[in-house]
């Protein structure tokens, strides 16, 4: 999945703009993913990898998983259960609210902006940047 933009005008509190189910050996890149609605749950992330069993060589980087509610549960990136990474980094995970916020799920592990560079997976070169959307369906920045 490589050079997309998805989100944008959701009406429902268990959304997410990416929903994978049990995938081995993709290549993840250059991708927007952006949801705007308030969501009920944490695994009603912008992108929420399910993996219950192994999932193995996902290669994700150098994307940008933007939570724009400035309220709900929801987080940039939730992965549950096992899963191996080729990579996982250079990404911008955001989420707007008061630091530390929590940006990233890892089978288990909640990771926050204070905390997950270099936390868990392979993500040292990663950050949580407010990009300044002109819209939610517009994906050009404002600066």
């Amino acid at each position: 999945m490589i050079n997309n933009m998805i989100g944008g005008s959701f009406r429902t509190t268990n959304a997410s703009a990416v929903h994978w189910n049990y995938s081995d050996f993709w290549d993840i890149w250059n991708n927007t993913m952006l949801t705007d609605i308030a969501t009920s749950s944490s695994q009603s992330a912008v992108m929420y990898v399910n993996g219950f069993s192994n999932q193995n060589n996902l290669n994700i980087r150098n994307n940008v998983f933007y939570y724009a509610a400035t309220s709900g549960s929801g987080l940039p990136f939730y992965l549950s259960g096992p899963t191996s990474f080729t990579a996982f980094n250079f990404n911008n995970f955001y989420k707007p609210g008061t630091v530390p916020v929590n940006l990233i799920f890892l089978n288990g592990t909640t990771y926050t902006s204070a905390n997950f560079v270099g936390g868990g997976a392979l993500k040292s070169n990663s950050v949580s940047s407010d990009n300044s959307y002109v819209g939610v369906r517009a994906f050009h920045m404002t600066t």
